[in-house]
């Protein structure tokens, strides 16, 4: 995910253009996916495992990265609330819902811009429901279907296309909207 600090704290460096890379793929996984999903009426099972594995390996970077990015800019008091939420644990090892645990405290303590950030909160919430449940197993094939599959394409689309996440635009000439 990023170069680890000499100093042994949590924050670990966003690499930019791993975001970047990140992003710009699963844009092109969400447009291919979409098209394989329109040539069939309910989906096949290697094709929804298969999709859900590749689209929540690339949310879990895009959070992780998007919990560093703005940890680093909210300075010591996000380095404090990186330490409290890990207890212990470096940067790497963290669960993608204690990245979104990061998120969530920064924004309560008034360390990132609240106004855009609520309805990226919410989204990241849905993801990482749907991505513990996969993980964890509590849903298989026969109980999803196609809706299911582009309702996440639609939060996954979103995700690359929010504040939270579009952080390196700014550093960066600008991030391509593809």
């Amino acid at each position: 995910m990023g170069r680890a600090p000499a100093d042994d704290s949590v924050a670990v460096q966003p690499a930019m253009d791993e975001v970047a890379a990140v992003r710009s793929q699963l844009l092109a996984d969400l447009e291919r996916w979409e098209t394989e999903l329109a040539r069939y009426s309910l989906t096949r099972p290697t094709l929804w495992a298969g999709v859900y594995a590749k689209a929540f390996r690339s949310f879990e970077v895009l959070a992780g990265c998007a919990a560093a990015h703005w940890m680093a800019v909210a300075g010591q008091p996000g380095q404090r609330v990186a330490a409290d939420v890990a207890r212990g644990r470096s940067a790497d090892r963290l669960t993608v819902g204690q990245r979104l645990g990061i998120l969530r405290r920064l924004d309560a303590l008034g360390l990132v811009d609240k106004a855009r950030w609520q309805t990226d909160l919410d989204l990241l919430d849905r993801l990482v429901k749907n991505r513990n449940d996969f993980a964890h197993g509590r849903f298989g094939y026969e109980d999803h279907d196609v809706a299911t599959l582009r309702a996440l394409f639609t939060d996954l689309r979103a995700l690359c296309h929010s504040p939270i996440i579009r952080f390196y635009a700014s550093s960066r000439d600008q991030l391509p909207d593809k």
